[in-house]
């Protein structure tokens, strides 16, 4: 996929000196600021990492990056353009295409003294950051943190607009020319390109959330801290600026708003849903076979989430087992002889995890299948060329079988028919909602959309972990079943882009590895609450 092999960030620049910029032609620096046609600038920008959005006018499946610029610069407002093809963002695999760590000895993040700026990324560079390694180079904060991704399992993260408008203001005073908000606008991270563990809303608590719509207080007080810095650039660009209180007794009013979901749809009724067993592979019936359990990473090279290990086993007798599996992720679940034995799964911090399930063998050839789920690629760190996933030991009463024959299927059979597209769901048999969930199933179902203009959202919350699809795109993983600390789903709400829906006739589909319940499904669509709040 294109998107893969060169992906690029976008910041959109609002200029906080006098005019309207129709376009530049000279752009320089001292150790001041960004000069622009000659022109010392204080500059703000909000990154938009434009896959993440579905856009109102056609991009061409948010592809066309020369239209995206254009568009911007129809509103007379600067590009920043970081060229992949490694950019991180908690992006599976950094952006990288896979097919590069096949390459014998490539090394995909070196060293290069010649090219290195120092800028300040984080949340506090107003105090932080010493500035750069030369006098003539200006004082950048490239990545000004808002909030921060979220990784399922974990709590969202919070940053106060209070917190974030000060170290603004203090950076501007300490010579700082140049601040971009990470993010700006988060929004969604499709198919499956979020890296491994984060969720599929990215950066929900930015001045636009994952929706787009206004995040009060934090939009308006940073609109108006531009404002107020705009006002006087000519005097911050003209020397080393000082800082003083302006006392107490003062009084600012904010405003502020409440996302509201309202339900439109729900999915109660049984006669909306249909149903399709992923069918279960043993050894018998795959193509790929190795005396070693296979890296999970090189072996599905990025064209699916999943790998089957599959293995045979004679027993004399039925005899009552413990079946030990050691992996290093993201998710595992076990079946012998068809029947699920045990499921267990790692998480951002510590994605290597163990399973130990006491299995009962059958008289004759049993059947060992072991489904081992990555949730997104490592998107950073050292030596990101030799990450590896997947099992890495399997033992029975103690009997190390690592190095047995095991036979590999990569992917789901419902992935390669491509069953989540209105044409070829028709491939296979659809059946009737059963009155009990079982793993490893996916569902079927219609819906009209709703009814105006607000954002639309699908409640997950009765479902465990899978895959969601509208009309044939994917709009991420879920993972309801994976609490925070304290206790809630680490994201109970999935993102439906307008653009994706049709007045009627909708398809969507789920594949669902636990046994969540789609009758527990709602529509929902989203606004804003606005209040006022005084401070003093």
């Amino acid at each position: 996929m294109v998107m893969k092999i060169l992906w690029c960030y976008l910041a959109i620049l609002l200029t906080v000196s006098f005019g309207i910029v129709q376009g530049s032609n000279n752009v320089t620096y001292d150790g001041r600021s960004l000069i622009i046609d000659g022109n010392h600038r204080i500059l703000f920008s909000g990154s938009i990492h434009y896959p993440r959005s579905t856009p109102e006018f056609d991009f061409s499946g948010r592809r066309d990056l020369v239209r995206f610029i254009k568009e911007i610069q129809k509103k007379g407002l600067y590009v920043t353009l970081r060229i992949g093809p490694f950019i991180e963002s908690e992006w599976t695999y950094g952006g990288l295409p896979l097919w590069l760590s096949h390459i014998p000895g490539i090394v995909f993040r070196t060293d290069n003294e010649p090219f290195k700026i120092n800028t300040c990324n984080g949340k506090r560079c107003g105090r932080t950051f010493k500035g750069p390694n030369s006098p003539n180079k200006p004082s950048l904060w490239t990545e000004d943190w808002t909030s921060f991704y979220q990784a399922f399992g974990e709590e969202p993260p919070h940053r106060s607009v209070e917190d974030i408008a000060f170290h603004v203001a203090l950076f501007v005073a300490k010579n700082g020319s140049y601040v971009n908000y990470y993010m700006y606008h988060g929004g969604t991270n499709f198919d499956r390109t979020a890296s491994a563990f984060v969720t599929t809303a990215y950066y929900d608590e930015s001045p636009l959330d994952e929706y787009g719509l206004v995040s009060q207080p934090l939009w308006g007080h940073l609109k108006k801290l531009h404002a107020a810095i705009k006002s006087c650039s000519k005097t911050l660009l003209h020397e080393t600026q000082t800082t003083f209180s302006l006392g107490k007794k003062q009084e600012v009013r904010t405003k502020n708003n409440t996302r509201v979901r309202k339900s439109r749809l729900n999915f109660s009724s049984s006669e909306k849903w249909k149903m399709y067993e992923e069918a279960i592979p043993n050894y018998d019936n795959t193509s790929l076979k190795a005396n070693t359990l296979l890296n999970q990473i090189s072996t599905t090279n990025d064209t699916s989430d999943y790998l089957w290990y599959t293995l045979s086993l004679l027993a004399s007798s039925s005899v009552q087992s413990v079946l030990s599996v050691l992996s290093r992720g993201h998710v595992l679940h076990a079946f012998v002889n068809g029947v699920l034995v045990g499921s267990a799964h790692g998480s951002k911090k510590n994605p290597d995890f163990d399973l130990e399930s006491n299995i009962t063998f059958i008289s004759g050839i049993n059947k060992i299948s072991l489904l081992s789920a990555t949730v997104g690629m490592p998107n950073s760190g050292a030596y990101l060329e030799r990450k590896v996933a997947g099992l890495h030991g399997v033992k029975i009463n103690g009997t190390n079988l690592t190095n047995q024959s095991w036979g590999y299927q990569v992917g789901l059979l419902g992935e390669k028919l491509q069953i989540y597209t209105d044409i070829r769901s028709k491939k296979v048999q659809w059946n009737s909602l059963g009155s009990t969930t079982k793993p490893l199933t996916w569902y079927q179902a219609t819906f009209d959309a709703p009814k105006g203009h607000n954002p639309v959202a699908l409640n997950l919350g009765s479902m465990g972990k899978g895959e969601a699809w509208i009309n044939g795109q994917s709009i991420g993983r879920y993972w309801v079943s994976f609490h925070t600390p304290s206790g809630i789903p680490s994201q109970q709400w999935y993102h439906i882009p307008r653009s994706l829906l049709k007045r009627s006739g909708n398809l969507l589909v789920l594949f669902e590895e636990e046994t969540g319940n789609p009758l527990g499904i709602t529509l929902d669509t989203v606004h804003i609450r606005s209040t006022i709040k005084r401070h003093g």
